[in-house]
């Protein structure tokens, strides 16, 4: 593929609306909430209303405010406004809304698709306003006014495409990236959305769950023992994986090299969890068929500040960048990230002495994002990413 393929992404904003408790539409407040948005915007944008949406297969779509019905496959050319049951508030928050008679409503907003352009998106920028804004709604039953904001559950999903289809190679690549930069990416989300709990395919997937028959050494300072077994581990692409990576690593790599197809690597990521109704973990590949195929990132807490959603979405886009590139040039990458894990071994064994004698540490894959910058070309971002980290009030623990 080409060095410089042009992507597509596309943001899901979830959020608590507050509405009168005794009333019970949820359409009249999906739709509510739609002609706000469009009240707000400058220049208007394509607006569609889902009801009873359970996933991407199911829900009754149409179009907002002529009511025409919309075709599943047509969802990713409009604002879609639509109910989350998974976006709640805790039960204080509960109990202060039941004695002033409202109750909370999670929403999500989806856009449409989009061009992605690194140095921005104006339209972006200009739908989350008109959703953070709010205001009244006409019917006032409703409530007196629809302000969205945020709850620990909140999240905010970015899907990133390709122009004239994801293909498998790309999407196998990008999943491999997505594997070993995940404590990375947790290390830029706040408290609520580290590896300890949300999602990780690191540890709740189908592939970290599979037990493979490699032998592994666990010294940060015996290397050779490590790399005497690298040659138990080969995949059939033209894809070579650097032998600093330890065996077992070299083995979820290949496993995601070696998918035959998309619903296979979608199901490789898959929570491993039957029981679970959910089960798109924290990256997962999102299949249409004869549609749109993506790469979906679910790491990030939700916002409607543009700044940073911007600034997430130019990680995931360039995440996916990188996976699209020449074999060799991505090749090089992994070697890059190779050494990292290397280093990063000695770190956490140091890491882990300090806090065994009780000394001051700090996990060292906490400061890991920085080289996930340098490695997408995103060092412009330094100073933006530094100021966020330091405003966080408490740190993940990503390991």
């Amino acid at each position: 593929m080409a060095s410089h393929t042009a992507l597509t992404f596309g943001v899901e904003v979830e959020f608590i609306i507050t509405i009168n408790k005794d009333h019970e539409s949820d359409e009249e407040t999906y739709e509510a909430m739609a002609d706000i948005f469009l009240r707000n915007l400058a220049n208007p944008l394509p607006c569609a209303c889902i009801h009873r949406k359970w996933s991407k297969y199911r829900g009754t779509g149409y179009r907002y405010p002529d009511g025409l019905p919309l075709d599943k496959k047509d969802w990713k050319n409009y604002y879609c406004f639509f109910g989350d049951s998974s976006v709640v508030v805790n039960t204080k928050q509960r109990a202060q809304l039941e004695a002033e008679g409202k109750v909370a409503v999670g929403l999500e907003v989806s856009t449409r698709a989009l061009d992605f352009d690194k140095q921005g998106c104006p339209e972006f920028e200009a739908a989350l306003a008109a959703i953070r804004d709010g205001g009244p709604p006409t019917n006032m039953r409703i409530s007196n006014e629809l302000r969205p904001s945020h709850t620990k559950t909140a999240a905010l999903h970015v899907h990133i495409g390709v122009k004239g289809g994801l293909d498998l190679d790309t999407a196998k690549k990008a999943a491999v990236l997505g594997w070993l930069l995940e404590p990375s990416l947790f290390s830029l989300c706040d408290q609520d959305r580290g590896m300890a709990s949300h999602a990780p395919i690191r540890k709740e997937s189908i592939l970290a769950k599979t037990k493979f028959a490699v032998a592994e050494s666990n010294s940060a300072e015996d290397p050779v023992e490590e790399e005497a077994v690298t040659n138990v581990v080969k995949h059939d692409g033209p894809h070579s994986i650097p032998d600093q990576f330890s065996p077992i690593e070299k083995k979820w790599m290949t496993t995601l090299l070696n998918a035959r197809d998309m619903d296979e690597l979608a199901a490789l990521l898959s929570n491993a969890n039957t029981s679970s109704m959910n089960k798109r973990l924290a990256l997962t590949i999102y299949v249409r068929e004869n549609d749109h195929s993506t790469i979906e990132f679910r790491h990030f807490q939700s916002t409607m500040d543009y700044n940073l959603a911007w600034r997430w979405v130019r990680i995931t886009a360039g995440i996916v960048q990188l996976a699209s590139k020449p074999t060799s040039e991505y090749t090089e990458k992994l070697q890059l990230i190779a050494d990292e894990y290397r280093a990063m071994r000695v770190k956490w064994k140091d890491y882990l002495r300090d806090r065994t004698f009780g000394r001051a540490a700090t996990d060292p894959w906490l400061s890991s994002w920085q080289s996930t910058l340098i490695l997408l070309d995103l060092e412009d971002d330094f100073p933006f990413w530094y100021e966020y980290v330091a405003q966080l009030s408490e740190r993940n623990r990503t390991t």
